[in-house]
């Protein structure tokens, strides 16, 4: 009696299948995969009696909130990553945001080059021609990964 090809292929699938089966939780676990910290803005705007916004603009990165400006004028909104040519945002920023009040305003967007986490900032104004971007604030000792696996994590007793 000759065995085939694909018979014994069937045969090395189920033996290797059925070892698997044997092995303990966690050797058959997920290994660990390394993603990017999100990187978010937080701003904290209030309105003054006139009507002026008025507060501070934060990037949290991984729980961790950096203050990028400390007194800002301007309402915000994150920009969309297809709204980045528009704004003049390089297609390499991590994120971006623009802020708008009466007739001026500032884009900032983040990258992370050589380990820090840079922020960069242009003003904007209705009657002149567009500013440069402008580097703001450099921040080091941001982790550029964060762990992440695809199990849930395990308490060590």
């Amino acid at each position: 009696m000759q065995i085939s090809t694909m018979q014994k292929r069937f045969f090395v699938l189920l033996c290797f299948f059925s070892l698997l089966s044997l092995c303990p939780q966690e050797l058959r676990a997920a290994p660990a995969i390394h993603l990017p910290d999100p990187i978010t803005w937080v701003f904290d705007i209030q309105d003054s009696a006139d009507l002026t916004p008025h507060g501070r603009v934060f990037l949290k990165v991984g729980g961790r909130r950096l203050l990028v400006e400390s007194r800002t004028q301007f309402h915000f909104q994150v920009l969309d990553r297809s709204n980045y040519k528009d704004h003049a945002v390089p297609s390499s920023a991590l994120t971006a945001c623009s802020g708008w009040f009466a007739g001026g305003g500032e884009d900032l967007y983040a990258v992370r080059r050589a380990g820090r986490l840079r922020v960069y900032r242009r003003w904007m104004d209705e009657q002149a021609p567009e500013f440069p971007f402008k580097l703001i604030r450099s921040f080091s000792e941001v982790p550029p990964y964060r762990r992440y696996t695809t199990r849930p994590p395990t308490r060590v007793q």
